[in-house]
């Protein structure tokens, strides 16, 4: 695995199931799974793209943490077992309520919530049966007005 300043670069490989680069151009809306599975991806609310906090490609996602949301459609390759990473750069203007990264919450099939609590902390919850679940928060915190990765 390539390395830049001491951290990995995760790629697009084989084992990428999503990948959101979030670009475009300003105020747009069309969101594209660069993955090799290439993804149909809604708009909800809609997001768009926004230049005013952008780490890659000149824009980024812009979501206004309450209606608005990327949705794709269900698929047995999110139910996740073994090891596997998450990746996301997130800039949080308010710590007012739960910021969801990811969420797929159902009853009867693997649940994955990856989130950055109200108290600053990365949160994963996950459940294989949608009953049971494990919760793993990370003692980092997380502030408004800063990216995080």
């Amino acid at each position: 695995m390539p390395l830049t300043c001491g951290r990995p670069i995760l790629g697009n490989d084989s084992n990428t199931l999503l990948l959101l680069h979030m670009d475009g151009t300003n105020g747009g809306t069309s969101f594209t799974d660069s993955s090799s599975y290439g993804r149909a991806i809604s708009n909800v609310g809609p997001p768009t793209t926004s230049s005013t906090q952008s780490m890659f490609g000149g824009t980024s996602g812009s979501f206004n943490g309450s209606s608005q949301c990327l949705s794709i459609p269900n698929s047995a390759d999110w139910n996740i077992s073994g090891d596997f990473t998450l990746e996301a750069w997130v800039y949080v203007t308010s710590m007012a309520t739960n910021c969801a990264i990811i969420d797929r919450t159902g009853s009867t099939y693997y649940s994955l919530n990856y989130l950055i609590t109200t108290a600053g902390k990365l949160r994963l919850n996950s459940s294989p049966d949608g009953s049971s679940n494990t919760t793993i928060d990370r003692s980092a915190e997380h502030t408004s007005g800063l990216q995080s990765h």
